[in-house]
Order: structure tokens, then C-alpha cells, then sequence
């Protein structure tokens, strides 16, 4: 049986790995890069502040997904596969499928996205004010 998990960014990922914790030395803003499998294909996928770049093993950029456009993450503990699912009109960038070579990996990658994720999500859902030229009233 597979066990997975659908992700709607308001569970905890430490939850989803039954409570374990470890020391993360990496940054968004450094871009953190992770080996993953994809299409059969060894793949390095990095994560700058809100984009998800793909590049092949000589370095040479496959594609760039921006994590806004991410709409829901699944995790696959026993393959250590994590799918997502982007808002893109292309249907070769929609679908991803990363697998790990272990499971720290996966769950470091989760953590991440979902930060990334959840912080991205509430920047979008934040109102915008307006400001009224004539009178300077400021409008929600």
C-alpha cells in the first residue's frame, strides 16, 4: 500500500515525519540544491527565494518554476517521491515528480517548499490599499 499524503500548506511537515527534527544549514536567499530523479533523469533542483530552478548534471538550466504558482504538493513516503502541482498553461510545467535518494532528503525539500509556500500564499492574500489622489483617503 502507498502512503500519501496531500498537502493543503496548513500541516506541519514535522508532523508528517512523525516529529523529527533536524538542523537545516540552508537558506532560501543561497539556494539550496537537492539531486533528485525526474523523468527517469538525474536532476539538480534549487531553491532561490521563491523559484524552483532544474538544471541537468553538466549544470545546463532545464527549467524554472516560481513557487507562486504552486498549487498543492503530495508526498510519497514510500517511493521518497514528492509530486507537485503548478498553475502553469503549459501542460510540460503543471506535474513534477522528485525522487530522492532518502527521505531526510524529501522531508528537508518539504519543509522548505512549504515555508516558501505558506509565506508566498499569505503575501498573496494580503488586500491592497488604495490611495484616492483627490481627497487621500486610503481604501482596503
Amino acid at each position: 500500500a502507498v502512503v500519501s499524503t496531500q498537502s493543503t500548506g496548513t500541516e506541519n511537515i514535522e508532523d508528517l515525519m512523525g516529529g523529527e527534527e533536524e538542523d537545516l544549514d540552508s537558506s532560501p536567499t543561497k539556494g539550496t540544491s537537492y539531486l533528485v530523479v525526474l523523468n527517469d533523469e538525474d536532476v539538480f533542483v534549487l531553491i532561490h527565494q521563491t523559484i524552483i530552478t532544474e538544471q541537468d548534471s553538466i549544470g545546463q538550466y532545464l527549467d524554472k518554476l516560481d513557487i507562486c504558482c504552486l498549487e498543492n504538493f503530495l508526498e510519497n513516503a514510500e517511493n521518497k517521491s514528492v509530486e507537485l502541482h503548478f498553475d502553469h498553461v503549459s501542460p510540460t510545467r503543471k506535474h513534477r515528480v522528485y525522487t530522492f535518494n532518502s527521505s531526510e532528503e524529501m522531508y528537508r525539500f518539504l519543509r522548505e517548499i512549504q515555508g516558501i509556500w505558506m509565506s508566498v500564499r499569505e503575501e498573496n492574500n494580503k488586500v491592497a490599499e488604495v490611495q484616492c489622489l483627490n481627497c487621500k483617503a486610503i481604501f482596503p
